[in-house]
């Protein structure tokens, strides 16, 4: 899993890589695992489904993920595990900037009395789903039980991940009139 977790890496730090550079391998790579995880266990094929698409919205191939995220979604649906559908719900309700897609899946998130590493991609979705609905301040809420779990285990591709939109919610609350 660790390996696919990398895949997509510069796409989504967004660690001052160039679109251009690497997407075409990151999309290359990634297509065997969707193929597979079409065939696998249900918990492969949303997280698979989900960093592919998370990978396609963060180069602009919005239409392409949100139609991936929509199967992958009704898929989920099949099983009783709130993970597989938040790994879908939460980078759908960015995308499609649905408010009630987005309080879903802040509240599955809210849920969770731990922050939740491996769903790292599902805070990051929903807080920039709340800042793109001019909601920084709640983006941030969103963001800070992934970012001090990762400060405290010392797991860096959460932490890189929840580090800039962060920052950006920061910047904007920090201007904003009273």
């Amino acid at each position: 899993m660790d390996a696919l977790y990398g895949l997509g890496g510069p796409a989504w730090t967004g660690g001052g890589h160039p679109v251009d550079r690497g997407v075409a391998h990151v999309l290359a790579s990634l297509r065997p695992a969707e193929q597979l995880a079409d065939r696998g266990a249900a918990w492969f094929a949303a997280a698979v489904h989900s960093m592919y698409a998370t990978t396609l919205l963060a180069v602009g191939l919005r239409a392409e993920a949100i139609e991936m995220l929509e199967r992958s979604l009704a898929e989920s649906a099949t099983h009783d595990t709130s993970a597989y559908r938040l790994r879908c719900l939460a980078p759908l309700a960015e995308a499609t900037g649905s408010v009630a897609r987005l309080e879903e899946a802040e509240a599955a998130l809210r849920a969770i009395d731990r922050a939740w590493l491996y769903g790292a991609d599902a805070y990051v979705s929903v807080a920039r789903g709340w800042h793109a609905h001019g909601k920084p301040e709640r983006a941030r809420e969103i963001l800070e039980p992934l970012l001090e779990a990762s400060r405290r285990t010392g797991w860096l591709a959460p932490l890189a991940k929840a580090r800039a939109p962060y920052r950006n919610c920061a910047q904007i609350a920090a201007v904003r009139p009273g």
